[in-house]
């Protein structure tokens, strides 16, 4: 069993100097609404991805007086046979270290523990943009595929390249976007590939959970993926790159005109459905945030099905609980009773809670003290 068993923050959001042991299992973060609970969430997250949940700039996650924010964490088993550590420092530029020696890769820094989260913000994967929902399904496919990372990695590049010799002024060099289109074709159907694949898991695994959750009811949740300008699904792997290049080559003319790429993974979206109905559309608000918590319990099933080492994975749970009645809380912590380690923040202990905790600790203004 591995698992995050330190942690230190400096200056991230209000939390100026912490440092934090962690014990296997659930350790439970308390305190008035604030205080920092969903910052010390936040911070592991990025320990993680790289990236917050809550934002996308930077300026937002260091403390106002600083131009910089740290966070190190060390990983280990229970006989300590696995171990790393980890450092990030934040500033005008990121400085990457793993055991001590500088990475210049972000792909050779993330990933080396798993983190799924389960935080408010998650309804934005049923409400939000298409964008937040590819990068819901890119991160989860890339926690345990590196080579969807580096696909992904290389078709972000070459879509940037092919989009700005399509804006150059001076006339396109069709020997220049053919050499763009058969990169974009190639990557974008490995891409493809996976996605199919893993949306069918996905799918599977949400009508799992529903039976679970809904403890057997006819409710069912479930997954459709569109990729616009792409026809037909559920095709021969070694087809996609022919659906591909038939897409760009009817597209050519708009893409010209319009000046960007209109077709690929890079335009596709999926919708959550409930009892074969658009969550979005036809669901309670109630029903929405059941939906986007599922969603993070099937990718955390999908993680877990398909590591073959012995990374942690690390569950964050920021604030959901309140969404659940008590029922339904017996259920959720059903459904995470087989996971090494969760962090987990609420404003008032629940018998539920207290008996599966192993450790407990108090936030207050920026404070973390054991309970």
């Amino acid at each position: 069993m591995a698992y995050l068993s330190e942690l230190s923050i400096r200056c991230f959001r209000n939390l100026s100097c912490v440092e934090l042991s962690f014990p296997p299992g659930m350790t439970v973060l308390s305190g008035r609404n604030g205080q920092g609970k969903s910052n010390v969430i936040e911070a592991i997250a990025y320990l993680a991805l790289l990236r917050s949940f809550r934002t996308r700039g930077i300026a937002h996650l260091h403390q106002w007086h600083t131009d910089s924010f740290s966070l190190g964490g060390y990983v280990q088993d229970d006989d300590r046979a696995y171990c790393s550590r980890l450092e990030v420092t934040q500033g005008e530029r990121r400085r990457l270290t793993v055991n001590g020696s500088p990475v210049s890769k972000a792909s050779d820094f993330i990933n080396t523990f798993l983190c799924v989260p389960l935080v408010p913000e998650d309804i934005a994967l049923v409400k939000g943009s298409a964008s937040g929902r590819r990068r819901f399904l890119d991160i989860v496919l890339s926690q345990h595929d590196a080579a969807y990372m580096g696909h992904l990695q290389r078709y972000r590049e070459v879509l940037r390249r092919r989009n700005a010799l399509l804006r150059h002024d001076q006339g396109m060099n069709e020997k220049v976007l053919a050499t763009f289109d058969e990169l974009l074709i190639h990557h974008g159907a490995a891409l493809e590939c996976s996605r199919q694949t893993y949306v069918r898991v996905f799918d599977r695994n949400l009508r799992d959970l529903s039976t679970l959750l809904f403890e057997g009811k006819e409710r069912t949740f479930s997954l459709r993926y569109q990729s616009p300008g792409l026809s037909g699904t559920d095709m021969e792997d070694d087809r996609w790159e022919e659906v591909l290049r038939e897409a760009l080559t009817a597209h050519r003319h708009r893409d010209e005109r319009e000046r960007h790429t209109s077709v690929g993974p890079h335009r596709a979206d999926f919708t959550l459905l409930l009892d074969g109905r658009p969550l979005v559309d036809f669901g309670s608000e109630g029903e929405r945030r059941m939906g986007a918590l599922v969603l993070r319990l099937a990718s955390l099933k999908v993680i877990k099905e398909q590591i073959q080492d012995k990374r942690a994975v690390v569950v964050l749970i920021d604030d959901v609980m309140g969404e659940l009645d008590d029922r339904h809380t017996e259920n959720f912590f059903d459904l995470l009773g087989n996971s090494d380690q969760i962090i987990l923040t609420l404003t008032e202990m629940t018998e539920g809670v207290k008996k599966r905790m192993a450790s407990h600790m108090k936030v207050m203004d920026g404070r973390i003290v054991p309970f």
